[in-house]
């Protein structure tokens, strides 16, 4: 993981007076390249050192404790990228992008179900808890350093059980109900949340900082064209248009430049739509109980035999088995 985000979780560990560069010797990290942006870290190693942190303090709600403690700054490009975006939904959808849309990497996304929006914690192993509530209180305070105030959500959810903390810090560091046992690490967010306009929104200085991220290598092989494109077709599946054309006329661009600029990135519209629906549609197969017709619906396919068919294109596996492999995964 890129030390970009374990300086945070370094800043958070020392707000609470934990003796950061003792434990990392403990662990084996190193004290400056944790503390260091451009470093690269072993993940499970810092998982290690929040377990370590927790164990000699003694304080399972370590990572609540320092989520009130944590004070977001404005010091590297993608912050500055959020700020620039023109709302709250806008900004979590590009910022993460450079995150890993897919998930697999260490980083959040912004995932627009059916019944919700969640605001989701990659999912990685090992993990701990006092470092996953740490993490998404941590992201969730950056985007309201850029609007300027405090952003409600509905509901803050995790994967671990419950530890019999107190529900008036949940409450403090999250201004919500706390959930536990839950699938994922998440924030549900209401759709008049994403809709909160950022007050320094310029997108000519955001696409300006998307061209930088990603000659920085910060876009992890996700060209910024792609990202927006991927955004768009995301927010406007199953029933807006979602075709090149009007996702082209969205960009404010002919669709021969969408083309140009998507080849740039080794990648074409129809791949890129096609990888929307897969990844929306894993997401509501794994993440919820709702009929294959209803996912179907989501993604923009006539049918739930086109589902399947596509599901096994994508999985070499049925619905079916992808929800029972989840199941045992939970009760093992």
């Amino acid at each position: 993981m890129s030390g970009r985000w374990t300086q945070y979780g370094v800043q958070g560990l020392l707000a609470t007076d934990v003796d950061v560069e003792r434990l990392c010797g403990k662990v084996g990290l190193s004290y400056r390249d944790v503390s260091d942006p451009a470093a690269w870290i072993d993940h499970s190693l810092f998982v290690r050192l929040w377990s370590h942190a927790v164990r000699e303090t003694g304080d399972p709600s370590l990572g609540l404790h320092a989520a009130v403690r944590f004070e977001p700054i404005a010091r590297d490009l993608l912050t500055h990228l959020l700020m620039s975006c023109n709302t709250v939904g806008d900004g979590a959808a590009r910022v993460t992008s450079f995150f890993g849309l897919a998930g697999e990497l260490v980083g959040a996304m912004l995932i627009m179900r059916p019944a919700e929006n969640v605001f989701r914690l990659a999912q990685r192993h090992p993990d701990h808890s006092a470092w996953a509530e740490f993490r998404l209180a941590a992201y969730w305070r950056f985007a309201e350093m850029a609007a300027q105030r405090r952003l409600p959500v509905l509901e803050v959810r995790f994967r671990h059980p419950d530890r019999g903390g107190s529900r008036d810090l949940y409450e403090r560091v999250y201004g919500c109900p706390a959930k536990f046992s839950a699938i994922e690490n998440c924030l549900v967010v209401p759709d008049e949340t994403l809709a909160i306009p950022f007050p320094y929104a310029s997108e000519e200085t955001a696409k300006a900082l998307e061209k930088a991220a990603e000659a920085a290598g910060l876009g992890l092989g996700l060209a910024g064209a792609e990202a927006q494109v991927r955004h768009l077709v995301r927010t406007r599946i199953p029933d807006g248009d979602h075709s090149e054309t009007a996702i082209a006329h969205a960009m404010h661009m002919s669709e021969r430049t969408l083309k140009r600029r998507l080849a740039e990135a080794n990648c074409n519209f129809t791949e890129v739509v096609d990888d929307v629906r897969r990844r929306i549609a894993l997401d509501l197969i794994l993440t919820t109980s709702g009929s294959l017709e209803d996912i179907a619906h989501q993604v923009g396919y006539a049918s739930p035999g086109s589902l399947v068919r596509a599901v096994k294109r994508w999985t070499d596996a049925t619905p079916a088995s992808l929800r029972s492999a989840q199941s045992d995964r939970r009760s093992a």
